[in-house]
């Protein structure tokens, strides 16, 4: 029944919301007929009617022939609400400040194996900020193989532009040969700096992918304060590199 259904919006169980509009329809009545009316066990439209008494909307008196509950005027439910609102109204700053607390903490999210790792650059392209990228290429591409090659054609197909830090080697610069192409700066860093992971910093998150472990393993950090100092670090890297 349609008005049962937005009576039970309104904060009412289904049960209870069948006693209601029972008691609603018969007006003073025993318990047993209100029961059923609401098509309910005697003992669990006992619980309701309780219920129903202690938020107002049912009130009970006693006769010579017994005990008689009976609804109060719809105009109650609407009071109800409106008393709801009121309340929430009052400790609505003290949820909104709770709120605030949560979407202020980071988000971490972990990602193994190759199809995990490939999760991490799919949401490098989703989010589709300037990307910057301390990264062995040489470890991405024997981990990765033609989904590495995969997300360069993609990124720079959605014109994604990526600063990149790496180590010199062969296929660092035939990648550096295509920079200009594939929408990418390359820098390389000293033959010592020994990569142990590959970092990506784009807009408010951090990728870190470790492929050197025999299961690569990667994890996306989600937070301003800690992006805008890997960004920080990042471009005093990029200063001290290497065209």
């Amino acid at each position: 029944m349609e008005i049962q259904k937005i009576i039970q919006n309104l904060g009412l169980t289904e049960k209870e919301a069948a006693v209601y509009l029972a008691s609603l329809e018969l007006g003073d009545e025993k318990l047993f007929k209100i029961a059923k009316t609401a098509h309910i066990p005697r003992t669990s439209c006992y619980n309701m009617v309780k219920s129903l008494i202690s938020k107002g909307l049912i009130s009970v008196f006693k006769t010579g022939t017994g005990q008689f509950y009976k609804a109060e005027s719809p105009e109650r439910l609407l009071n109800s609400l409106r008393e709801n609102e009121i309340s929430l109204r009052k400790i609505l700053p003290q949820l909104k400040s709770k709120h605030q607390e949560t979407n202020n903490k980071p988000r971490v999210y972990f990602y193994e194996n190759a199809q995990g790792i490939k999760t991490i650059l799919e949401d490098i392209l989703i989010k589709q900020h300037p990307l910057m990228a301390i990264t062995s290429v040489d470890d991405a591409l024997n981990v990765l193989g033609d989904n590495f090659r995969d997300f360069i054609n993609k990124r720079h197909k959605k014109y994604l532009r990526v600063r990149l830090l790496t180590q010199k080697s062969d296929y660092s610069l035939e990648l550096k040969n295509r920079d200009e192409q594939e929408l990418r700066r390359t820098k390389f860093l000293p033959v010592d700096f020994i990569f142990k992971t590959a970092n990506f910093i784009y807009g408010n998150r951090i990728a870190i992918i470790d492929f050197q472990r025999k299961n690569p393993f990667g994890l996306i950090i989600e937070d301003e304060n800690i992006s805008e100092t890997q960004r920080m670090l990042f471009e005093i890297t990029w200063k001290q590199a290497t065209s």
